[in-house]
């Protein structure tokens, strides 16, 4: 006791000494100031004071105006200020010396950086050391006060209500205190740690044990008058907040939100969430005051933590529902918006948004407690029952036709309407699932799930997006936001219910695709409405609109037909006719996916046919892929016509893509079973792949932002094309596998002559790699026909088995020649038409060739007539090609080079 009372005394003696010096650091300060005031940087030009004493003494009157050009060299005047009259300077005139500035600075310079002032926690923590020793007179004070409330209880001088009310008393004297010194309005009691702070900061703390302890420790008052007198305390800590700082306002929301775990004793109710809410309110209407932006964000943090504690700790319960709900209204009118919201700026939240926080605060606290509200909704509502889970989406439904309503006049909070509606979609998908995988294994029936009402949850978002389509598009600053919420809003709904639902069973395909179906043909109607309407967005409105009814269209498509690709086709026909008749930009996007598609589709069934199922191929197939490839011809017809020509590209492209993996799947049914199929798959593979690259290497010839991603894939499959290539050459005839088939048609020139000519097709069309010199593709062409030829050769004199073990026959040997003679003529009959000197020097590197494998190879072998026949054949030829390259002329390039498309070029 006698510590308590030694504490007083010390605590007493430190407060009067704290304001002596106060009162003497306040004085040296005011002398300081006067100092640096006396201090100028005027200085007084001696010059300019001989001439302005001369000007003046010259003068008769003092009334008379000074002469211009003393006027000019004293100095411009002082332009009159808005509060004197009829702009006449009211200053006396004086005779004395006038007082200019220095020359040097006549000419401004250049204003240097503003400099930033301190940040909030320097100006805190300044304030904090330079005004501890009050908060350590302000809590001595405290302790003195509850050692003398130990001492009256160790005496047996107060009783429990006694006691209760010298807390009470005690508080309300120190908040007494705290006001009076407040009212001085002095220097030195005023900032966030001033000795009234730290008195209010105590007497709130006494009324807090006050009230506590009356419940707590003496049962005096029961939970309800407890919990009352801690809200009227929490009142008090709010009011006094606006009088002396945010201190007051951390103290007032924390004893206000953490005091009920003392009174309450872990008993919750209802009304615990009612008297958050009002702590809420109370909060939010200081920070709307005081504008303290972390006020509202702790108070709205605590107030969803709370709810959340209260909703596990009364399962199945609406409240957290409401509760929540009623957060998000409060957060959203009473800082900033008002009871019906209204706000000067039509800025969202957005990134730019975010960096000025304290700009578009309001708004950003708005958003974030209608985001954090709707996900804690979906959550509890996949937790708890029936009931709870439709009360939540009722809930989000009211607060989706609140935002779209009530809101219109604050177009800042516009994003709140999708939060809201795209929240109660997922949260009944979302919470019949978690319904339907918890009662799995117990015997329940999936079909007694609420299909019905999660259905009308989704219609009821739909009609109100469509409804803020037409009604919010018409006057709001960002029309096509509502327009592509409505558009959007049918098509994410129905996937998202058809992704959770569709394998419980309780609809099926037909009944999906009858809602799939209503849907598009209401999207198809609103388009039209939409392209009927005159205002600056109705076309990009009619396109949005088209684009979700021919997704649902396809959705139907899926879902109704088996042979689905003939549909998907049909959508893209569709699609380039909107776009080529109207100009729309998103349908026309839709080209591409259809088309994808359908080849996709087509394409699955041609290869299941082929590697899976391993039988004959139906002829539906081959009917199937013909409807699909006059399906695209089509399309590429109109798109040429109307010279949109990359989407003629895509539809030739997807064609003959269709048309080249159905030829090579018939190739591969022939010679399956055959000895010759392991060099077959990898070449038939390999025309795949190449056929694939050039339809990427054409469609880079349309400028498109895709290049770049179509020049990886290109290379991709040329690459893998080129490797299969090579596995074919490497296990060719020549090393294993038997040739079968009569020339020209076998699989000699099935496997690596089909290559040869898709090869020489895309080089024609420019479909080929354009960073490769147009020289390697030729060398490659050559090489390609010359083993060709040499297979045909060997296949001609040993039959189906040519593998190289077997050697070389003197008959194969002559037709080589033979060959290679027919190779020179070609080449130089065709250097003849073109005047082509290149082709001259190969056509003579040819006959070079010839004629060194008669003289050294074929003449040792020969003898008699067949050797005499040979030398006078070929005398002949080389002479009559001799004198055809005489007598004709040759460019350096070909006259007519447009013919023969150049890679280089």
């Amino acid at each position: 006791m006698e510590l308590g009372i030694l504490a007083i005394v010390l605590s007493g003696i430190a407060l009067l000494k704290m304001r002596n010096l106060k009162k003497h650091v306040h004085s040296l300060q005011e002398q300081v100031d006067l100092l640096n005031t006396a201090r100028t940087d005027l200085t007084i030009a001696p010059e300019e004071h001989s001439r302005a004493s001369a000007a003046v003494h010259k003068s008769p009157s003092v009334d008379k105006k000074p002469d211009q050009s003393a006027v000019e060299e004293l100095g411009t005047p002082r332009q009159p200020d808005a509060d004197d009259k009829e702009g006449t300077d009211t200053r006396p005139e004086t005779t004395g010396p006038q007082i200019v500035l220095n020359k040097s600075a006549s000419t401004t310079p250049p204003a240097p950086p503003t400099p930033q002032g301190p940040t909030w926690f320097d100006r805190f923590w300044d304030s904090l050391t330079q005004n501890w020793i009050i908060w350590m007179a302000a809590t001595s004070l405290a302790f003195g006060g509850l050692f003398m409330v130990q001492y009256g209880l160790e005496r047996g001088f107060l009783g429990p209500v006694a006691r209760v009310l010298s807390a009470l008393a005690f508080g309300a004297a120190l908040l007494g205190v705290a006001q009076y010194l407040q009212r001085k309005r002095r220097q030195d009691l005023s900032g966030w740690f001033s000795v009234p702070v730290a008195l209010a900061a105590g007497g709130v703390a006494s009324l807090y044990a006050g009230v506590v302890s009356a419940h707590t420790l003496y049962g005096l008052t029961s939970a309800l008058v407890g919990l009352a007198s801690m809200v009227a305390v929490s009142f008090i800590a709010m009011g006094a907040a606006l009088i002396y700082g945010p201190v007051m306002a951390v103290i007032g929301i924390l004893g206000a939100f953490f005091s009920p775990l003392l009174v309450t004793g872990g008993e919750t109710g209802p009304l615990m969430y009612l008297y958050f809410l009002t702590v809420l309110v109370a909060a939010l209407m200081v920070e709307r005051v005081q504008r303290w932006i972390w006020l509202s964000a702790l108070a709205v943090g605590l107030s969803l933590l709370w709810g959340m504690l209260l909703s596990m700790d009364m399962p199945g319960e609406v409240y957290f529902a409401f509760y929540t709900a009623a957060i998000i209204l409060i957060a959203t009118t009473i800082p900033a918006f008002g009871l019906r919201p209204q706000w000067h700026s039509a800025v969202m939240v957005d990134q730019t948004a975010l960096r000025e926080i304290s700009h578009h605060y309001p708004t950003i606290l708005a958003l974030a407690t209608a985001f954090a509200g709707t996900i804690l909704i979906g959550l509890a509502a996949d937790m708890q029952n029936f009931l709870y889970w439709q009360s939540s989406m009722v809930i989000l439904l009211a607060l989706l036709a609140w935002s779209i309503l009530w809101n219109d006049r604050a177009e800042n909070l516009d994003q709140m309407a999708a939060i809201f509606g795209f929240g109660a979609v997922a949260g009944s998908a979302i919470g019949i699932y978690g319904m339907a995988v918890r009662s799995f294994g117990t015997g329940f029936d999936h079909s007694q799930l609420p299909f019905g009402f999660a259905i009308g949850v989704a219609l009821c978002g739909i009609g109100a997006f469509l409804f803020a389509a037409f009604w919010r598009a018409q006057k709001s600053v960002r029309p096509l936001y509502w327009i592509a919420l409505g558009a959007i809003a049918p098509v994410l709904f129905f996937g998202v219910l058809y992704g959770n639902w569709q394998h419980f069973g309780t609809l099926n395909s037909q009944q999906w695709g009858g809602l799939a179906a209503g849907l598009a043909a209401i999207m198809l109607g609103c388009a039209y409405l939409m392209s009927k309407r005159e205002f600056a967005a109705s076309k990009q409105s009619a396109d949005l609109f088209f684009v979700s009814g021919l997704l649902l269209a396809g959705g139907v498509n899926y879902l109704w037909f088996t042979d689905m690709q003939y549909g998907f086709a049909v959508l893209s026909l569709g699609a380039l006719a909107l776009t080529l008749r109207f100009g729309y930009y998103w349908t026309d996007k839709l080209i591409w996916l259809f088309v994808t598609l359908a080849g996709l589709v087509q394409t699955k069934s041609i290869l299941n046919f082929a590697f899976i199922f391993f039988g004959d191929m139906p002829s539906q197939i081959y009917i199937s892929s013909a409807i699909i490839v006059a399906l695209f011809y089509a399309g590429y017809h109109l798109a040429t016509r109307a010279e949109v020509f990359r989407r003629s590209v895509l539809f030739e492209t997807a064609g003959l893509l269709v048309a080249a993996i159905l030829v090579c799947c018939v190739l591969e049914q022939i010679v399956a079973g055959q000895n010759s199929e392991d060099y077959m798959y990898p070449a038939l593979f390999s025309s795949v792949w190449l056929m694939m690259a050039g339809v990427q290497f054409r469609r880079m010839q349309i400028p498109d932002r895709l290049n770049k991603i179509r020049n990886i894939l290109g290379w991709g499959y040329l690459g893998i094309s080129a490797l299969l290539m090579l596995l074919a050459l490497i296990i060719s005839p020549l090393a294993q596998g038997d040739v079968n088939g009569i020339f020209p048609v076998d699989t000699i020139m099935v496997a690596y002559c089909l290559p040869l000519l898709i090869g020489l097709i895309l080089y024609y069309f420019n479909a080929l790699a354009p960073q490769i010199p147009s020289k390697i593709y030729k060398v490659l062409a050559i090489a390609s026909g010359v083993f060709i030829a040499i297979l045909e050769v060997r296949h001609f004199w040993h039959g189906s088995n040519i593998r190289l073990y077997k050697g070389v026959e003197t008959g194969e040997l002559y037709t080589y020649t033979v060959v290679l003679l027919a190779i020179t003529i070609t080449m130089v009959v065709l250097a003849l038409q073109r005047r082509d000197s290149r082709l001259r020097k190969l056509g003579l590197g040819f006959a070079a060739l010839t004629a060194a494998k008669v003289f050294l190879w074929d003449m040792s072998g020969m003898a008699g007539l067949p050797r005499a026949t040979a030398f006078i054949i070929l005398g002949l030829t080389l002479a009559g090609i001799g004198w055809l390259l005489q007598g004709s002329r040759f460019d350096t390039a070909p006259e007519d080079a447009d013919k023969i498309p150049d890679q280089d070029a």
